[in-house]
């Protein structure tokens, strides 16, 4: 993993942008990490009949780092009585694919619609009938695309928005219960470049909602996050 994510920035191109008539020009940076604090709540939506339900429904803040470049992206969150998250632990991964089709390019806006395939895992146990060795894990295989637009304030000052909805398969790892998942992620970025030399600063927000409707309902939960970032770009 430690090499993919080495060679991934180191293949990384950076866009030109140019100011005064073409007399200068820089390098806007392509690759960026960025860790913060994401809110969340996982919240149980199938029969409340069935055995066990809702024993891994929790509400609390998770660490989200992630490792943006222009055509991959690696994320992690992890949550538990580092986050004061009584009675679970939770884990998410994901490595995501992207692609993007221009509709409007230009020095100052671009917008384009961003494809993306994502492969992930999400992990929550919970303190709660462990004797059973009960635990929510599931894979999950996803596709989707949306829109994306960015906008160049000044030579040094970027913003961007970001919005896709995504659906796909989900199954617990052993595979004993499959189905779906249906996702929806939206981000905001504000860019200061060039703080550091070549080095610059980051602030932004990401949400996310998923929705697993998972064979036997004792897994059909929502999960809705709210992500504040900070990081470096490169």
């Amino acid at each position: 993993m430690l090499l993919l994510m080495i060679s991934v920035v180191q293949s990384a191109r950076a866009q030109m942008f140019s100011v005064e008539g073409g007399t200068r020009q820089y390098n806007t940076p392509t690759v960026s990490g960025h860790i913060g604090i994401e809110p969340v709540t996982f919240k149980y939506i199938g029969n409340t009949s069935v055995g066990g339900a809702g024993i891994f429904a929790f509400e609390g803040s998770i660490i989200r780092v992630r490792l943006d470049t222009p055509n991959l992206l690696l994320t992690l969150g992890k949550g538990g009585n580092i986050t004061n998250l009584d009675n679970h632990s939770y884990l998410d991964a994901a490595l995501k694919a992207l692609f993007g089709l221009s509709l409007i390019r230009s020095e100052q806006i671009h917008l384009e619609i961003p494809f993306q395939l994502t492969s992930s895992l999400t992990n929550v146990v919970t303190d709660q009938f462990t004797a059973q060795q009960i635990e929510f894990r599931q894979a999950n295989v996803i596709a989707g695309a949306g829109l994306r637009l960015g906008g160049r304030v000044s030579d040094r000052f970027r913003i961007q928005l970001i919005t896709i909805p995504s659906y796909g398969f989900s199954t617990a790892t052993g595979g004993s219960f499959g189905g779906s998942l249906f996702k929806v992620e939206a981000q905001a970025r504000i860019y200061y470049d060039r703080v550091f030399g070549s080095v610059g600063l980051s602030a932004g927000y990401d949400y996310s909602f998923k929705n697993f409707d998972i064979e036997g309902q004792l897994f059909d939960y929502e999960l809705n996050s709210h992500g504040f970032l900070i990081g470096v770009t490169f």
